[in-house]
Order: C-alpha cells, then structure tokens, then sequence
C-alpha cells in the first residue's frame, strides 16, 4: 500500500475546522482518516474504499468494520457525506482528500447551491448571448484560484452558455 502523506496543517483547512461544531467531531474525523488510509487510488484521481464486491455498506457493516456504535455511524457519515469528505455508495465509499489540491471540487454542497443560485438568480439564461434550453455553465468572475473568499459568493458567478464560457475563458488567457 502506497504511502498517505498527510499535511501538519490539516485541521487548520477550512472545511476540517467546520467539524469543529459538531457533536462526534472526534469521531468523524478518525472515521474519515481511517477511510483515507484504507482507501486506493482508481481512475480519474478517485479514491474509493471498497470491502469486497459482493458486500453491501449498510449502517451495520460499517459500523462494525469501523469499530464506531451504529448510531453515531449514521450520524457521522451523513455529516461527511454533506460536507463533501465522501461520498457513500452501496458497495463503495468514495473518500476525498481535501488537501491535495485547491481545485473545484463539484460534488460539495457549497459549490452546488453556488451553481444553482446563480442559475437561478440569472433565470437560466446565457447572460452574454441570452441562450436558454442549452448547456449552461456558473462562471466565476474572480478567478477561483485567485480569491478564496469569493469563491461561493453569488455575486461572483453569472451564467454563461458552454460556447460562451470557452469564449470568455480564450479572452482571459
């Protein structure tokens, strides 16, 4: 098994200090290092936690295999489930490590309600050429990797149609 190199400064990333309001903090974040150790690496950069094929993840499975009582498994998966740590699937447990690299991660609640706000705000609509019924994409004004406190602010995002989003983005560069 490769190595897991993890940061010194791991508990000061943002979304690590949110388990700081949480009644199993502790709890959640061994279960989540536990499951970064016992992950491997797949295609695309994934990393998935994988008992065997033919077993199913219920609470009762996990639970025992994490040694936590099934009750606070429930819990604390959910919650790491909604802060974007994994994702829980019926064989699987998709494990993210938040430290690897500051790119988007799309499947963390913060950056859907970003999207949808500003989809929603824009009434679905291109706001360069006005397309609607087409694939549209959330543009991040400031850059994403240029301001972290913009990142999920609506005012930060419009709505630009797939041809238009490339076409802003070959002005920029």
């Amino acid at each position: 098994m490769a190595e897991v190199k993890i940061p010194n400064n791991l508990l000061d990333l943002e979304r690590v200090r949110l388990l700081e309001w949480y009644k199993h903090r502790d709890t959640m974040l061994i279960t989540w290092l536990k499951l970064i150790m016992k992950s491997r690496r797949i295609k695309n950069r994934r990393f998935i936690w994988r008992v065997a094929d033919t077993v199913k993840l219920t609470d009762e499975v996990l639970s025992h295999l994490l040694r936590v009582d099934n009750e606070v498994c429930l819990t604390v998966f959910n919650t790491l489930q909604e802060l974007g740590f994994v994702e829980r699937k019926p064989t699987y447990i998709e494990v993210f490590r938040i430290w690897e690299n500051e790119q988007r991660n799309r499947s963390t609640p913060e950056y859907k309600h970003w999207r949808e706000s500003v989809f929603k705000r824009d009434n679905y609509t291109c706001q360069s050429c006005n397309a609607r019924g087409v694939e549209l994409n959330a543009h991040h004004v400031i850059r994403w990797a240029d301001s972290k406190k913009e990142r999920f602010n609506i005012h930060n995002g419009i709505t630009l149609c797939r041809p238009c989003h490339i076409q802003t983005h070959r002005r920029s560069d």
